[in-house]
């Protein structure tokens, strides 16, 4: 077995220091390359809609009142199933602008839209997601218009549907994907040791050389 002076110790400890630093800055840069050359970006746009019978109506009658409630809220997650199928995205295209309509099929408008309605409420949000900002606007507005136009039509007795928040680009959100700075700190771990393991194995190749001398 080999020994070694302070000195030496200290040495071989640096170099191996060194190439792990080095290999690690290599795979940290390199993994952030290539998530970059990969990148997209998505927008997603969102508008809001109420549907509920007229209570006015029946003012009066409190009972009357919460049954028509309570109706209209059982029925939301039918009214959200209604929002993602194919005869409301195929009117929702015919209602994009014809410059973006040119840009998506109607199987791009149903995939691109998502509805959501939350527990006891008569409020569904409808999203949109493109690579475009002003895309996923249209798209957005437009399955809203669509929704509107559409359930009355495949079901009946619904209530009224009005648009509370029409999508605009306060209601825009982006994501970006994949991460450059997740990427490049697994390139730093994985270069990190990969560089370890060379120190290593350089290490112990110039001892063996050593000892056969």
């Amino acid at each position: 077995m080999n020994t070694y002076s302070f000195s030496e110790l200290v040495k071989k400890v640096w170099k191996s220091l060194v190439v792990i630093i080095i290999f690690a800055l290599i795979g940290g840069i390199g993994m952030g390359i290539l998530a970059k050359k990969h990148q997209t970006t998505t927008y997603t746009a969102e508008t809001s809609v109420i549907i509920s019978h007229n209570l006015e109506e029946n003012r009066h009658i409190k009972d009357a009142q919460d049954s028509m409630v309570n109706a209209d809220m059982n029925m939301m997650p039918t009214y959200e199933s209604i929002a993602k199928n194919t005869a409301t995205a195929d009117e929702a295209h015919k209602l994009l602008p014809k410059k973006i309509k040119k840009n998506y099929s109607v199987s791009d408008v149903d995939n691109a839209i998502t509805a959501q309605t939350k527990p006891q409420s008569l409020v569904m949000n409808i999203r949109a997601e493109s690579k475009s900002s002003k895309d996923s606007i249209a798209i957005a507005n437009a399955s809203a218009k669509a929704l509107k136009e559409e359930l009355p039509k495949l079901q009946s007795g619904v209530g009224h549907i009005r648009v509370v928040n029409k999508a605009n680009e306060n209601t825009v959100s982006s994501k970006t994907s994949p991460s450059i700075k997740k990427h490049a700190v697994v390139g730093i771990v994985l270069g990190g040791l990969v560089g370890l393991i060379v120190s290593f194995v350089a290490i112990s190749y110039k001892e063996f050389i050593a000892k056969r001398k």
